[in-house]
């Protein structure tokens, strides 16, 4: 079953169970990003943590980190975002 995860209501990806709960965040195994410029980083992992980091990594036996910031780097989130406060 494909679950969606969202933040102030804006849908940001689809995983399928992959769910580990870690001591500064949440990490995810993205099926699918619902934000635009996101996208590259389909089939990615993703740590969310708590004080609103964004963590992507690579599925490789490596885990290469390819992203470290937060949802605000989204464009994509932060037109929608605007757009829901007005």
């Amino acid at each position: 079953m494909e679950s969606i995860i969202d933040m102030f209501g804006i849908p940001l990806f689809s995983y399928d169970g992959y769910v580990d709960v870690m001591d500064d965040g949440t990490q995810y195994k993205v099926n699918e990003w619902k934000l635009i410029d996101m996208e590259q980083y389909n089939g990615k992992y993703v740590v969310v943590g708590f004080d609103g980091s964004l963590i992507i990594y690579n599925d490789d036996e490596e885990g290469t980190k390819l992203f470290d910031g937060s949802l605000l780097d989204s464009k994509d989130f932060c037109w929608i975002l605007r757009n829901k406060l007005k």
